[in-house]
């Protein structure tokens, strides 16, 4: 049987338990590690830029105050080289690699901080929007569900089609009831006047040139989906009446027609 001894230091009459003395644990310094990791899924509650730019002020702030409070501990504990606050608490990651140095412990927790802040870096909404080509923002328009075209036509009978994506859509308009002529596959120009982002989608159906001008609702962070600035037939521009057709016949499905696929 393996016997268990405690440790004791003696000094004169008095005798401390070693194990019942205050103990600097990691626990704040991992939750500070891995906020900026955290963060990335917050991201997708913050649905506009200025609430991104709230979430990442909080986790800058939070990371500081628990590093401030982490060094305040250490001080009152004993096991802190000076009285004072250090300023390396307003730099979280230095102040993880000073931590483990003064109580002589693995690196792990600085390492895993610096890596989920340069994940963080990398792949915020701010950050991504900066690396944005005009391929990039085609592919808004093209790769996403007819669910993010915010003015389709309120129709009692009729919901955005949930099956495919906007190019496919537009692809399989263009083909059906061309007389098994395939036309030439959807294309599409970007344009930025101001602040304001286009996506114009060219097509031909049936000998007719359609095109289609999507406005994207992207504040530079979050993108929320797209309108449809306008849509012409020939160089011409269609009614109202004309669009809301076009926009249910290209976009949206019956709703019995897509309950009977389920």
């Amino acid at each position: 049987m393996v016997e268990f001894k405690q440790t004791y230091y003696s000094n004169g009459d008095n005798t401390i338990n070693l194990s019942d003395l205050p103990q600097a644990d990691n626990a704040l310094m991992w939750y500070t590690a891995l906020l900026p990791f955290f963060g990335i899924i917050f991201e997708l509650y913050a649905a506009g830029k200025y609430l991104g730019v709230l979430l990442w002020v909080l986790i800058i702030v939070v990371r500081i105050i628990v590093c401030r409070q982490d060094n305040k501990k250490l001080i009152k504990m004993g096991m802190w080289q000076s009285q004072s606050i250090t300023p390396a608490v307003f730099f979280p990651v230095v102040y993880m690699f000073q931590r483990s140095k003064i109580l002589r412990r693995t690196p792990a927790v600085g390492i895993v901080a610096v890596l989920c802040m340069f994940f963080a870096l990398a792949s915020n909404g701010f950050t991504t929007a900066l690396t944005y080509g005009e391929d990039d923002y085609i592919d808004l328009v093209k790769e996403y569900y007819t669910s993010y075209i915010l003015d389709l036509p309120q129709e009692e009978n009729y919901v955005a089609d949930p099956t495919r994506s906007v190019d496919a859509l537009l692809n399989l308009y263009c083909t059906t009831g061309s007389g098994g002529n395939l036309p030439q596959p959807v294309e599409y120009e970007y344009e930025k006047t101001g602040s304001k982002r286009y996506v114009t989608a060219q097509m031909t159906k049936g000998g007719d040139d359609i095109s289609v001008t999507f406005l994207l609702d992207y504040d530079g962070y979050y993108y929320n989906g797209m309108y449809v600035e306008n849509a012409t037939v020939n160089d011409k521009e269609m009614s109202e009446e004309e669009l809301d057709e076009f926009l249910k016949e290209a976009f949206m499905i019956d709703i019995s027609e897509l309950e009977s696929n389920a």
